[in-house]
């Protein structure tokens, strides 16, 4: 049950052996060689095929007639019998292509050809790779032609030349036929890019990359480190990646070096990658730091330092300064030297946290100050909205600028009243407030009671300094009229304001 018997498969036609296999061994002849292979029925898993089933491409019409498939077994006796299993293959298709091309294998520099042989020679054909016309290929094309009789000559080939081939026929009244053939561009394996110098970041996991190319796939890689071969698997912490890369799962200063790396494949290698230089780095360290917070007066000039190293080399990071809140540093009045920002006639708007930032190729790390501009009148609030109904009214305003935590009341009258009442909005953070239980003057009449509000700002302690007003705002309010209808008229909304500060 368990002995190996050995098969001899052949198929015939017209009286010719055209595929025979024998122990792994195929032979095909003219004009069938390339065009016939086994089926691979493990891949493709359809119980219709046989283990001797075989696969015919680039179908041509002079394959039309009987096959004979014939199984033999060379240590018996007989050796043959009357098994053979006969198919008829009849071809049905166009009238303008005779011998269309067929699946390439060549190595790398060598010369490839696709036959695409007309009915006609007045018949035009086009040659297209992956899709695309040829003639759009600029580099395939200086090192390709297309003979009188339509062959595709590619010579010498390229690894870049991999890919699908076709060939289009179309006669005057616009028929078209077409066919496809593949082109496999075999290569020693090798590296196709390497960087001249790479830093790995001090106690922190890195990769070394290998750029190769291999076709066939990549068997092996080697790794030399200062001209020493660098094996991962005798290396604690060191490892290989699927695709050859070396990982580190934590940089260290042993890891300094010149290294390179070699891919190989099943035609060989065609040598081991440039020298690239590996550099351990470690993360910067701020030796100088800004203050926590600087004030400064309008028109004054600061100066902020900064400054940091990342190695006993003598080596410094890049550094950079940035306002946290993302605005831009002031154009024409800052300046950085040697890590230290400075900025000349300080302007309000120059108030806010700063932050600087030390680089490598390792880590960044940053520290922040604050700068406060003296000075600086306070103004008052912006944006101030109303929404109606008929007996309330809610507002919503932006926060001014102030030097102080304030808390905001509101007061309001009717049109024609001489008394003000008031609404605390008792959250300082709070930016809207609603007030509610206005009686217009006449609800009968087409038009609501209008009311006058003003908006004031309040410090417990201190005394008062008015500021001015903030915008007038013109807003409708809603009137029922009717059943449950609704119309707009118009609410004017005056609110002066009043600030008081420490």
């Amino acid at each position: 049950m368990a002995v190996e018997v050995k098969l001899i498969i052949k198929f015939r036609t017209k009286g010719k052996t055209i595929f025979s296999w024998y122990d792994g061994v195929m032979t095909s002849t003219d004009p069938f060689v390339g065009r016939i292979d086994l089926v691979n029925v493990a891949s493709i898993g359809d119980r219709r095929y046989g283990k001797a089933s075989v696969n015919l491409t680039s179908i041509r019409d002079t394959d039309s007639g009987w096959f004979e498939c014939e199984v033999l077994f060379p240590n018996r006796t007989p050796s043959s019998r009357n098994n053979g299993t006969w198919f008829h293959l009849t071809v049905n298709g166009g009238n303008l292509l005779a011998i269309p091309p067929i699946n390439q294998t060549t190595l790398e520099g060598e010369e490839a050809k696709f036959i695409c042989l007309v009915k006609d020679p007045d018949l035009k054909v086009i040659w297209y790779k992956d899709g695309i016309p040829l003639k759009e290929f600029q580099d395939l094309i200086k090192r390709s032609y297309i003979t009188k009789e339509n062959t595709l000559v590619i010579n010498p080939t390229d690894m870049g030349d991999y890919g699908e081939y076709e060939c289009e026929v179309t006669n005057i009244e616009g028929e078209k036929q077409t066919a496809k053939a593949f082109l496999n561009v075999q290569y020693q394996a090798k590296v196709i890019f390497a960087p001249p110098e790479i830093h790995l970041p001090y106690g922190r996991p890195a990769l070394i990359d290998c750029h190769f190319r291999a076709n066939p796939p990549l068997t092996n890689l080697r790794w030399e480190k200062d001209g020493f071969l660098f094996d991962p698997y005798n290396i604690q912490g060191v490892f290989y990646r699927r695709n050859g890369s070396l990982y580190f799962t934590k940089v260290d200063e042993s890891h300094n070096g010149r290294y390179t790396c070699t891919p190989f494949n099943e035609l060989g290698t065609q040598g081991p990658s440039s020298p690239i230089f590996v550099t351990v780095q470690r993360p910067p360290v701020f030796v100088v730091t800004p203050h926590n917070l600087y004030i400064r007066k309008l028109g004054e000039t600061i100066e902020m330092p900064c400054n940091a190293r990342d190695g006993e080399n003598g080596h410094k990071p890049i550094i950079l300064w940035y306002k946290k809140n993302g605005a831009s540093l002031p154009m024409g009045r800052y300046s950085i030297r040697d890590g230290n920002l400075t900025i000349i006639n300080i302007q309000e708007e120059d108030r806010g946290i700063y932050q600087c930032s030390a680089t490598n190729k390792a880590a960044t790390i940053t520290t922040e100050t604050e700068l406060l501009v003296e000075n600086i009148p306070s103004s008052a609030p912006s944006n101030l909205t109303a929404v109606s109904s008929a007996t309330s009214i809610h507002l919503a305003w932006l926060p001014g600028r102030q030097k102080h935590t304030v808390e905001y009341s509101v007061w309001y009258k009717a049109v024609g009243s001489s008394e003000w009442k008031t609404h605390n909005v008792f959250s300082p953070r709070s930016l809207e407030a609603t007030i509610t239980g206005l009686n217009p003057v006449v609800q009968h009449l087409r038009d609501h009671g209008t009311f006058n509000l003003k908006l004031t700002i309040v410090v417990v302690m201190g005394q008062k300094e008015e500021i001015g007003f903030s915008q007038l705002v013109v807003h409708p309010t809603l009137k029922l009229h009717g059943h449950n209808h609704t119309m707009l008229t118009k609410c004017t909304v005056w609110s002066p304001l009043i600030v008081h500060v420490v």
